[in-house]
């Protein structure tokens, strides 16, 4: 018998991402593609590591946002390395969360005509991010990320965006 995606999920998953691969021809709108590295630092950081990350700072008058992404000092990437998260695999995140995130990694404020949510659907339905929550809770939704490091990379350089300047303890 043949497999195909009615008898294996997975290959609905894997079909999916090669078909949204930047390369391929799935060109997805600039904020969407933001949203999807949000969702990226959500699954992959730890929490506690936001506000060091993506903090405004106190000086940028509310119009600027210094980026204060680092990359961990070498001591504390070797001191635990079955512990980095890409071992782990992707964590479930608030909504809430990558939203913040979102907010925080762009240059310019969001033009009020983007509709944030519909974007944050159509990644759903694309299953480049996967709801963990139940369809019947509506107080927070929670998804986690289904794209890879390297899928993610080409995404973030097609926005000149430096991915690796925002992952904590990722090598």
């Amino acid at each position: 018998m043949r497999s195909s995606a009615r008898n294996d999920p997975s290959l609905v998953t894997t079909s999916i991402t090669k078909m949204a691969a930047p390369s391929d021809g799935l060109d997805l709108p600039y904020y969407t593609k933001f949203l999807l590295i949000s969702g990226f630092l959500a699954s992959y950081n730890p929490t506690k590591m936001d506000v060091q990350y993506f903090a405004r700072t106190k000086g940028d008058g509310g119009f600027g946002i210094k980026r204060r992404g680092r990359k961990p000092k070498a001591k504390e990437a070797m001191a635990n390395g079955m512990d980095r998260q890409q071992l782990l695999g992707p964590k479930a995140f608030p909504i809430e969360r990558m939203l913040a995130i979102f907010y925080s990694i762009l240059d310019n404020p969001v033009d009020c005509t983007v509709n944030v949510y519909s974007q944050v659907a159509s990644l759903i339905t694309l299953r480049l991010l996967v709801r963990t929550t139940p369809m019947d809770k509506l107080e927070t939704m929670r998804c986690r990320c289904n794209v890879s490091y390297d899928f993610i990379r080409q995404v973030s350089q097609s926005v000149m965006f430096d991915i690796d300047r925002y992952l904590y303890n990722f090598v």
